[in-house]
């Protein structure tokens, strides 16, 4: 058992406060109910675990809750993509990532 220690950026202001949470047996962690209204989910909300560099875990709210939340975000084509066009995009895609990780 461990305990996770989260710093909240709430607003502007940093507020250097410790919120401990259990680690279960099997790997789970409730988030205390004062983190969720800060970062404004409920119990059924989704979180991201960022990982930087430095080591530090930041706990966020993704930036699209949902699918329903992406509609739109990509804008509109002047046609439907085929399917070979989806292909041709994930290949770019990889191709840019493997770079750009290497």
């Amino acid at each position: 058992m461990g305990y996770a220690s989260i710093s909240l950026l709430y607003m502007q202001h940093i507020i250097n406060k410790q919120i401990h949470s259990t680690i279960t047996s099997k790997g789970q962690v409730s988030i205390p109910a004062e983190v969720r209204r800060v970062l404004g989910v409920g119990t059924t909300g989704k979180v991201v675990f960022q990982i930087t560099q430095e080591g530090a875990v930041l706990l966020t709210v993704p930036q699209y809750r949902s699918v329903a939340d992406l509609a739109g975000a990509a804008g509109k084509l002047p046609y439907p993509p085929t399917e070979q066009d989806l292909k041709n995009i994930v290949a770019e895609e990889r191709a840019k990532a493997a770079i750009k990780n290497s």
